[in-house]
């Protein structure tokens, strides 16, 4: 996303087999690059490529339910907090300090529908919040996993 060139109508989406990297890296720098359900790693030289750095949507409470299937897990255990995370990505998968997290308290028996349910809103609401953080001359601040708790 280029916020001094792009209009929110205009964003990219970018899908795992589409050749994005390569278009990315051959234009200019971009402000932030954010992924939600992307599952690839994405490379350091494309997070370089990105001023404000690259950010990911996670669907569970990190440092909780890392990985590829977090809500298999989550609806496994029925754990009582749906939650979003977004973080910054880094080398290490789903790793990355984060910037910030909804959550909401599931039902004491819940179905996968109803989780999906409250994650997709929670989701709008992370995306929104992550948004006005980009507004010019904010700073993006986010705190290590291993310090959320």
């Amino acid at each position: 996303v280029r916020r001094s060139v792009v209009s929110p109508n205009e964003l990219r989406v970018f899908r795992p087999h589409d050749p994005w990297e390569a278009a990315l890296l051959s234009g200019p720098p971009v402000d932030v690059l954010l992924c939600a359900g992307y599952p690839k790693k994405i490379s350091r030289q494309v997070l370089t490529h990105c001023l404000l750095g690259g950010f990911n949507i996670h669907p569970s409470l990190l440092p909780l339910y890392p990985g590829r299937m977090p809500r298999l897990q989550i609806f496994g255990d029925q754990y009582p907090w749906a939650g979003v995370s977004i973080h910054r990505l880094t080398d290490v998968l789903d790793g990355g300090p984060i910037v910030l997290q909804f959550r909401v308290a599931m039902q004491l028996s819940y179905s996968i529908e109803e989780l999906i349910q409250q994650e997709e809103w929670l989701t709008v609401l992370a995306v929104t919040a992550f948004a006005n953080l980009l507004m010019p001359h904010r700073v993006i601040a986010s705190v290590p996993q291993d310090r959320w708790t």
